[in-house]
């Protein structure tokens, strides 16, 4: 079960593109202001992430994985974390716990701000097409 909203907006861009906004800035020697690398109204929901995530390592793996239910955080809160945690072993508790602190960037439901049409027309930076080719990056330096 994943803690989360299956419509919030999950903001999320490859490495690569943050190098490559640093290295164009410094470049060209634009070194004032501030830049939101982000997708910001392009960028897509949990649910998309999850089953591109799904689909693309089933794909990688050659097996079957199965999709974690997104859950409301709250329900999550209330009813499974207090019933099942406890009973975990120790380290496992540890890493869910870890996990857990991420949940809210699971809960977005705003766009976030943008500077890609700026850092596009100036320096040629590409947007983000879609989920696919941003696992696409990651399977290319895997």
């Amino acid at each position: 079960m994943l803690p989360g909203l299956p419509h919030s907006i999950l903001d999320i861009v490859p490495q690569d593109m943050i190098a490559e906004v640093i290295f164009a800035l410094i470049h060209n020697d634009h070194i004032d202001g501030e830049f939101y690398v982000t997708n910001g109204q392009n960028a897509p929901m949990l649910k998309e992430v999850v089953d591109t995530i799904v689909q693309e390592s089933t794909i990688l793996f050659n097996k079957s994985i199965s999709s974690p239910k997104i859950v409301d955080p709250d329900l999550f809160d209330r009813l499974i974390k207090p019933v099942f945690l406890p009973k975990l072993p120790f380290q496992v508790r540890k890493e869910i716990r870890r996990a857990l602190f991420m949940r809210k960037y699971l809960t977005i439901e705003e766009a976030l701000p943008s500077s890609l049409d700026f850092l596009n027309s100036h320096y040629g930076i590409k947007k983000i097409q879609d989920m696919k080719y941003v696992s696409k990056l990651k399977k290319e330096t895997v």
